[in-house]
């Protein structure tokens, strides 16, 4: 029979198709090692009769060859594989030693290579088989580029040759003469990770949240009651309970998928874990049976506060905010965001950062706040953190959900200098209370990442002095040297004047001019009057007097104490 002759039995044959019990289930085209000797094509016997394979042959559209026995003669087995390689394999190479299953058919052909001087790999080429007389058995056109060793392989070997239904090898070398590294297994429920829709993405706090997915049957035999379980679990706090819910598929036919839908309710805040898992008791195949991935969830309002702002740094320092966490339950901060009233919405980090419950974090501009903080409280550098308003401003902090948890607006006065941050005074006030921030006290205009210098918890219902210890001699020994006078007033925040007044009336120190002070503070007088000259042995009146924020004066208060020197 002439060339031209099979050419022309094999175009009739892709418009007459005769039925096939010999297929072609595996084409290795771009063989690793040396192509010369390692490519290979897979047959299969799909019937329930054994084939005589006499007088077979394989090629391309170019040249074809007959397909001749090695040592295990010509008859394929009913659901066996037939392995084609080229003659000098056997003598030239060990490609695929230990791969290659005793149960295998190995075959040869009379030709030095497959098809016309190999299978190519810069285009496209259609495999035949043909049989005995001449009709085209199988044909597939395999697709380049493949990697090295990787070969074509055929999904379902009962399936067509539709491209849906061949891929690429899993694993380098193919699986010559074995069961498809793509093949479906008996049963095998599956789920579609490109399917998986969370809505909403990011749920603000308190809402629930929607799974969608599709559930597969990848293998060739029925499943029962495939169970789908949800859990979700939060990253900061391990000490909650896992969200869970499931769900159960009774029946799902072979190579067939349908969705499942499920709400689940009191999502954790802040990051947290989402895993799903699919569990069939027959299930072949749990690679393809696990998701895990990553919720992140709002918080409420004020899970952190605003508690601290350097809106005015020394030169060559870098403006921050110190965040607070009021409550009893850690906060991440994975997400969030910050702005002030010009510019966009900043993201503050994508790590995941825990605030522990009455922890602070300070977010700052670059990395000189490294050289005024030294609490351990965790820092977070944020390139993009906006240039803040010495004058006026605010800034608003965001949850990774985009809900604003605080808020803080300012206005400064003349005693907002520089180098010295605005502290709140209580975090459980409301942040848009005035009476609720003031200037900071301590001695380095703030304190990053610590109790605030301004804190107080509860006001007194008056005014209070109490000063000791009474008497003290300031002579420099080392014992009861200054007097503490230490004040507690009805006001988060107050400017206050403390004056010293001798027993005539006679004001001898004024120690305290328009001060900005806490609810609570101690001051100390070292016996000295305004001219640094030690004052007399004898008894002195301490009087305090004290300007809310509305500029009210409240009461003033009086006090005693007894200069006096050791004996």
């Amino acid at each position: 029979m002439t060339r031209s002759l099979l050419l022309i039995l094999a175009f009739l044959s892709l418009f007459t198709p005769v039925q096939s019990q010999i297929i072609l289930s595996e084409i290795m085209f771009n063989a690793a090692g040396n192509e010369r000797y390692n490519e290979f094509i897979e047959i299969f016997n799909s019937s329930a009769q054994t084939v005589d394979l006499s007088g077979w042959m394989i090629g391309d559209s170019d040249k074809y060859s007959p397909i001749i026995a090695l040592d295990q003669g010509l008859l394929l087995q009913p659901g066996q594989y037939g392995l084609i390689l080229v003659p000098t394999y056997f003598t030239a190479s060990n490609q695929y030693a230990g791969l290659i299953p005793a149960s295998a058919l190995l075959l040869t052909t009379t030709l030095s290579q497959l098809g016309a001087n190999g299978l190519a790999n810069d285009r496209a080429e259609t495999v035949y088989l043909y049989r005995a007389d001449s009709s085209v058995a199988d044909c597939r056109q395999y697709h380049i580029p493949n990697d090295d060793g990787i070969s074509d392989e055929k999904r379902l070997l009962t399936g067509g040759n539709e491209d849906t239904n061949w891929g690429h090898s899993l694993t380098v070398n193919g699986s010559p003469g074995a069961v498809n590294s793509i093949a479906p297994k008996e049963y095998d429920a599956a789920l579609n990770i490109d399917s998986l829709h969370i809505t909403p993405g990011a749920p603000a706090w308190g809402t629930p949240i929607t799974i969608e997915a599709t559930i597969e049957n990848a293998g060739v035999k029925e499943l029962n009651d495939i169970r789908i379980i949800v859990a979700i679990r939060s990253f900061a706090d391990a000490a909650l309970p896992a969200v869970v819910d499931s769900c159960v598929i009774h029946y799902l036919p072979p190579q067939q998928s349908t969705g499942i839908s499920m709400i689940m309710h009191n999502i954790p805040s802040g990051a947290d874990s989402l895993t799903i898992r699919v569990v069939q008791a027959q299930d072949q195949e749990p690679a393809n049976n696990f998701y895990a991935g990553e919720l992140v969830c709002g918080y409420p309002e004020l899970a952190l506060v605003i508690n601290e702002v350097m809106f005015a740094p020394l030169s060559g320092l870098s403006d921050w905010v110190e965040l607070f966490n009021p409550g009893f339950k850690p906060v991440t901060i994975k997400d969030w965001q910050i702005k002030n009233e010009h510019s966009a919405r900043i993201a503050l980090t994508d790590s995941l950062i825990i605030i522990p419950p009455r922890y602070y974090v300070v977010i700052a501009q670059d990395s000189t706040i490294f050289k005024v903080i030294s609490s351990p409280a965790p820092v977070v550098i944020c390139n993009k953190f906006p240039s803040l308003g010495n004058d006026t401003d605010s800034l608003a902090v965001f949850d990774g959900a985009g809900m604003i948890i605080d808020r803080l607006s300012w206005t400064s006065g003349a005693e907002n200098k520089r180098g010295i941050s605005l502290e709140r005074v209580n975090p459980d006030n409301p942040s848009n209370y005035k009476n609720n921030w003031t200037c900071c006290l301590a001695g380095d205009g703030h304190t990053a990442g610590q109790v605030n210098s301004v804190y107080s918890k509860n006001l007194p219902a008056a005014t209070r002095l109490l000063i000791s210890p009474d008497p003290f001699s300031p002579d420099n020994n080392g014992h009861d040297d200054q007097a503490a006078i230490q004040y507690t007033l009805p006001e988060f925040t107050t400017v206050i004047n403390i004056r010293i007044f001798d027993v005539k009336g006679r004001q001898v120190r004024f120690l305290q001019n328009n001060q900005p002070a806490a609810a609570t503070g101690t001051v100390f007088w070292d016996g000295r009057d305004d001219e640094g000259l030690c004052c007399r042995v004898g008894i002195y009146i301490i009087m305090l007097e004290a300007r809310n924020s509305r500029d009210e004066w409240l009461e003033k208060v009086y006090g005693t104490l007894v200069l006096a020197k050791n004996l």
